[in-house]
């Protein structure tokens, strides 16, 4: 199943370059820039706040930003803490690219494959892939309101979702 999501922020794409370039994690809500390959990873607690609450512990293991001066990408993994195999393992990039001189786009795009092969697959096309959409919604603002945490502005939020 692919996914994509996109919000903007008001801030600077050089800015939020040297963040990528400093310490990434932080994107994630990470105290310490410390990490790398084999880590462990940043954990984090997505889901849906909807009627019916379902949430879950991840770890989101990050790759090698790659940056020039159109685009920059964070290669990200999301796999669930405990259990793995009954989750989705989410293979996703976010790209931060500019739109004007004061403001960046965010998109995290990418693919899952839901667990327990046609078992799952119908729960998925059932249910799941709503709370799916609702977590890689969560995890994208969380980075964009980290960013407006560090004094940017957050404008009218516009965001598709498609699997």
């Amino acid at each position: 199943m692919f996914v994509y999501y996109y919000t903007y922020v008001a801030r600077p794409f050089d800015e939020i370059g040297q963040v990528l370039a400093d310490c990434p994690r932080r994107l994630l809500g990470a105290r310490t820039c410390a990490g790398g390959p084999g880590d462990g990873g940043v954990r984090l607690s997505l889901g849906t706040n909807a009627a019916f609450r379902l949430r879950k512990d991840v770890v989101i293991n990050l790759g090698e930003p790659d940056r020039s001066d159109r685009r920059a990408i964070l290669p990200l993994t999301v796999v669930a803490a405990g259990a793995p195999a009954l989750f989705p393992r989410l293979e996703a990039e976010l790209e931060f690219a500019p739109v004007d001189v004061g403001s960046t786009q965010l998109t995290l795009r990418g693919s899952y494959r839901p667990p327990l092969g046609p078992v799952g697959e119908r729960l998925d096309e059932a249910l799941l892939h709503r709370v799916t959409e609702a977590a890689i919604k969560e995890l994208l603002d969380q980075v964009a309101d980290r960013l407006v945490g560090e004094g940017a502005e957050r404008p009218l939020q516009l965001g598709a979702i498609d699997s």
